[in-house]
């Protein structure tokens, strides 16, 4: 009975190994970007479905949004998603890990950039750590060996919070105004 479960956990472990993430050619931060499309779409509904995610998804764009211009067609906010941290023997403990958000619109299409990411903490204390992604993966990289729960946990939840907003930012930026309300 044991091994069954012993070979399912090692699976797990192999698949979240092979786990990549994106690095941008010239930095070497991780970065999910993409350029989509929104035929018909002026510059100004972007802008302002754009403007409209950072508040509904971050509960204000008030506290996130460290740039906002109109004119430029540009939103960069700064935030913090949760995530699992895997910390030696015993239960993940939530948490924070802050990235950088830049929004560029112009008629008929967008960009996104999501960046800069940071391990931050435990949730109860988001800000207590600053370490720049890349930096705290380096030394297991350098080594060559093959990263352990914590940095797994890292990776995962790395990769979880680029590709959920990216959808979750799609998904806003492609919606039509309905209607008269």
């Amino acid at each position: 009975m044991w091994k069954p479960l012993l070979l399912l956990c090692l699976l797990a472990r192999a698949a979240a190994a092979q786990t990549t993430l994106p690095l941008d050619s010239v930095s070497g931060k991780v970065t999910y970007t993409g350029v989509v499309q929104v035929p018909g779409a002026s510059a100004a509904e972007l802008y302002s479905r754009g403007r409209e995610w950072f508040a509904y998804t971050f509960g204000s764009s008030k506290t996130v949004l460290e740039m906002d211009d109109y004119e430029a067609g540009k939103l960069i906010g700064r935030a913090y998603a949760q995530f699992d941290f895997a910390a030696g023997i015993g239960r993940p403990q939530p948490w924070a890990l802050w990235r950088k958000i830049k929004v560029e619109v112009k008629e008929g299409k967008y960009r996104y950039t999501i960046s800069d990411f940071v391990l931050g903490g435990p949730i109860s204390q988001p800000d207590a750590s600053t370490h720049p992604l890349e930096s705290w993966l380096a030394p297991t990289i350098a080594r060559g060996k093959r990263p352990g729960n914590m940095v797994l946990s890292v990776i995962a939840g790395a990769d979880a919070t680029g590709k959920q907003e990216a959808a979750s930012l799609q998904a806003a930026m492609g919606k039509k105004p309905g209607g008269d309300f």
